[in-house]
């Protein structure tokens, strides 16, 4: 499991890596708090192996608060699933995009 953020234009990238649960739950927020003050963030979960509500609360979360845009890469089913029965597609950005 790993977080790894690099700058991308005007914002920065949070590529998430194996399983997001509630064990990793402060460091993610830390680190989509800290990209959120930098610019806009986009979240790549394309190699999530498992994220429950956990990690989903995070971004709904952070989303209300945030003065920048925050997005996820589609491409991950397993998240897609997650932003589709919690209705937030809204989030979606093209996999293109990354």
């Amino acid at each position: 499991m790993g977080i790894e953020t690099y700058p991308d234009g005007e914002g920065v990238v949070v590529r998430l890596a194996g399983e997001i649960d509630a064990s990793l739950v402060p460091e993610f927020e830390t680190v989509l708090r800290d990209a959120l003050r930098v610019g806009p963030v986009r979240i790549d979960p394309r190699t999530v192996t498992f994220m429950d509500d956990a990690g989903l609360s995070v971004i709904v979360g952070l989303r209300k608060t945030a003065r920048f845009p925050l997005t996820v890469v589609r491409g991950n089913a397993r998240v897609d699933r997650l932003l589709r029965l919690g209705k937030l597609e809204m989030l979606y950005t093209h996999p293109t995009d990354s």
